[in-house]
């Protein structure tokens, strides 16, 4: 298996895209986070340390970073490093989009079937632990928007295949 390289999900650059259409509007702070929390028809809207934090861990989940890219009309790969070019999201005014990360799990599992991979080797290219990989299908929530993206790549399929409105 050769390894292949991945471009990695840059958490700065989405903080910067969000501060920038912010200031853009001449809004607040708290004023963002009330559009991004309208623009995901959600009534649980993440907390402004929980954005403000994720530049700090320069990580966040895939879903958290979904309400931001909503807010901002881009996909996940227009924050890729060295991505050029960026296309809309599946574009709903009812529901909010969510990762289908069953799906993704699927996705992952025939993969690694065709490919006769270990649940080991795939760990090791996607470069997270076995347990992250092997246990999608269990995942609730979401995961790492690094490693999220990193499936993505690895599958060669975009995000927006695994990206629904609920």
């Amino acid at each position: 298996m050769t390894e292949r390289q991945y471009a990695d999900f840059d958490v700065a650059r989405l903080w910067l895209a969000m501060c920038t259409k912010r200031e853009s509007k001449g809004l607040s702070d708290r004023q963002m986070m009330d559009e991004i929390k309208l623009a995901n028809n959600t009534g649980a809207p993440m907390g402004l340390a929980t954005v403000k934090n994720m530049v700090r861990r320069n990580d966040t989940t895939c879903q958290h970073a979904l309400h931001m890219l909503r807010w901002l009309d881009k996909t996940p790969e227009g924050f890729l490093v060295g991505a050029q070019a960026d296309g809309p999201l599946p574009y709903s005014d009812r529901g909010r989009l969510y990762w289908n990360i069953r799906e993704l799990g699927g996705a992952v599992h025939h993969e690694k079937e065709e490919q006769g991979l270990t649940w080991k080797q795939l760990a090791q290219e996607l470069k997270c632990s076995q347990n992250q990989v092997s246990g999608l299908h269990r995942i609730r929530y979401g995961i790492s928007i690094h490693l999220a993206m990193r499936i993505t790549q690895w599958l060669r399929r975009p995000s927006t295949d695994f990206i629904v409105v609920i």
